[in-house]
């Protein structure tokens, strides 16, 4: 059984190895894709989130994610007050009505890090709309389907303005790929 068992061992054990995701945060600190950052204090005007992501080449996207408690039905409605989105019929006399939500102004800017400088690759501002829903989260979506070259790039999201609403809901940036998103490599510089 030993005689079998070690040489299996040495084998897989290097493909394990190759397996494994890469850190969350490299030794310079700087962030891998995907990531996602607390906003502390969200409700607060100047608050903001500022990181540096070590990015391969890719095509990126970046989302606010509104927490609430999956388990309380009354939370997941705060939340969804709050966030706002379309308005939904659920059934032959009941709807949803949710309207604009309370406003969450935020600037995204997103600079390519060189020698010489950075470089602003994509900025953004505004309250966006809703995009998406899950368990335990309402997601707006702030920049979808942006290419990236691979570098060093820092990404800071500025709260505009205060937002009392927003006390004590959980807020994060999202900054991903999508699972099944596809870039060519003829579009990565060499």
């Amino acid at each position: 059984m030993k005689r079998i068992f070690y040489p299996l061992l040495l084998i897989a054990l290097p493909l394990l190895a190759a397996c494994q995701e890469p850190p969350k945060v490299n030794a310079d600190g700087s962030f891998n894709s995907p990531f996602e950052v607390d906003i502390d204090t969200p409700q607060t005007a100047g608050n903001k989130v500022d990181v540096l992501a070590r990015l391969p080449c890719g095509t990126y996207y970046t989302s606010l994610w509104f927490y609430f408690d999956s388990n309380s039905p009354a939370d997941r409605s705060r939340v969804r007050a709050l966030v706002g989105g379309d308005d939904r019929k659920v059934g032959p006399n009941k709807r949803y009505v949710y309207g604009n939500g309370e406003p969450f102004p935020v600037r995204l800017t997103v600079a390519e890090v060189t020698a010489t400088g950075e470089r602003i690759v994509f900025e953004t501002e505004g309250s966006f709309p809703l995009a998406s829903n899950g368990a335990g989260v309402f997601g707006k979506v702030i920049m979808g389907g942006k290419l990236l070259q691979s570098g060093l790039y820092r990404v800071r999201l500025d709260v505009l303005s205060d937002s009392p609403a927003y006390a004590g809901t959980p807020v994060k940036l999202l900054f991903t790929t999508l699972a099944k998103s596809f870039t060519p490599a003829h579009r990565c510089d060499p």
